[in-house]
């Protein structure tokens, strides 16, 4: 078989990601977490299974290349969190050869009222996820970066037409706005700007994937996501103007994914700022 790019595939990720070595510039993804839904490995058993995928994901990468993993940490029956998903010595993607950049909190604006957390424990509603970012780069300039920027919030614009800073001083506005934080608030429903299909599991919304192909990525490169779902991450790169690959091991998601790829679309490339 013959792989391409700007195709979803229906298969295992530890099968697919070898024929794509050293061509992908992010890996954008979140895999199962143990214990979710169908997945019923233990925490134990998922750090091996996923220890062989960070090889894969490394292994994909081009030289500079970034990986973002959102994966979330669970609770034991004894209701203690289990922190071993990222943190445990060695850590997963150091072995691998990643080197950390940096985590997000992805913060859930509308999390379920009665979520895995509810009335049952003795802890609140779960409402955030990490979203960790490493690169294959050896080296801290070594690995593309062009900071997303958003308009200035009128508040923050003075009368003449400087910004306000927490130093004390007021700064010249920056004509492409302002940078962003590391941290990702989002809406998981309706107020994201694009409908995605209903998952098995659950899809995060367009602009988690977005702020790190903007961020990481130009038009043109290869994002590659080995969990693809029904396609969030590529359809997000596709409308962008990046090359994607979608690796799905569940038949129905990926044919979500391909239906909703197909659909017709208005191109955008996207122009940033270096600064």
């Amino acid at each position: 078989m013959t792989y391409e790019t700007n195709r979803i595939y229906t298969g295992d990720c530890l099968d697919i990601l070898p024929h794509f070595a050293g061509m992908a510039k992010l890996i954008m993804t979140s895999p199962p977490y143990p214990g979710q839904k169908n997945d019923t490995r233990t925490v134990g058993e998922w750090l091996e299974w996923f220890g062989v995928v960070a090889v894969r994901m490394y292994d994909a990468l081009q030289p500079n290349g970034v990986a973002v993993v959102n994966v979330m940490f669970k609770r034991t029956d004894e209701g203690w969190f289990d922190m071993r998903l990222f943190t445990e010595d060695p850590y997963i993607m150091d072995v691998a050869g990643f080197n950390c950049i940096d985590v997000y909190p992805f913060l859930k604006m509308n999390p379920a009222p009665n979520g895995a957390n509810g009335e049952k424990t003795r802890t609140d509603i779960p409402a955030w996820e990490p979203v960790f970012v490493f690169t294959k780069a050896e080296q801290a300039d070594d690995y593309f970066f062009a900071p997303v920027r958003k308009p200035y919030k009128p508040k923050s614009m003075a009368k003449n037409g400087t910004v306000y800073s927490t130093r004390g001083d007021a700064i010249r506005p920056h004509p492409a706005g302002a940078r962003q934080p590391n941290y990702l608030m989002v809406s998981t429903s309706g107020s994201s700007r694009t409908r995605i299909p209903r998952a098995q599991g659950q899809s995060y919304p367009v602009e988690v994937p977005e702020r790190f192909i903007l961020q990481h990525t130009e038009p043109g490169d290869l994002v590659i996501d080995p969990f693809a779902g029904v396609g969030t991450t590529c359809k997000v790169a596709r409308d962008n103007g990046r090359d994607y690959v979608g690796i799905e091991i569940l038949a129905d998601e990926a044919e979500k994914a391909r239906r909703w790829l197909a659909r017709p679309y208005q191109k955008k490339i996207v122009e940033l700022a270096y600064f």
